[in-house]
């Protein structure tokens, strides 16, 4: 969750626990609402919560450290 930019980490912050402890897969995507996925369910984030173009790349630049480049491999396996 500290990785991620200071405006998403609420969503995550507000799980419990419980439940932030089962999240295996957290989806994001262009003008869609996040989505947390766990082995029972995939729970969706409130409408308000739609990601914008430069959203998603706040994002990824962040979760990169500011270095895209040295994670392309990653990236370009769909990491």
């Amino acid at each position: 969750v500290n990785t991620l930019p200071h405006w998403l980490q609420p969503i995550l912050l507000n799980l419990s626990p419980e439940r932030a402890a089962a999240v295996q897969e957290i989806r994001i995507r262009s003008n869609a609402p996040i989505q947390l996925v766990t082995k029972e369910t995939i729970l969706t984030a409130a409408p308000e919560f739609l990601l914008t173009q430069h959203q998603l790349e706040d994002i990824l630049f962040t979760l990169c450290g500011g270095s895209i480049y040295a994670h392309e491999a990653e990236i370009a396996q769909g990491f």
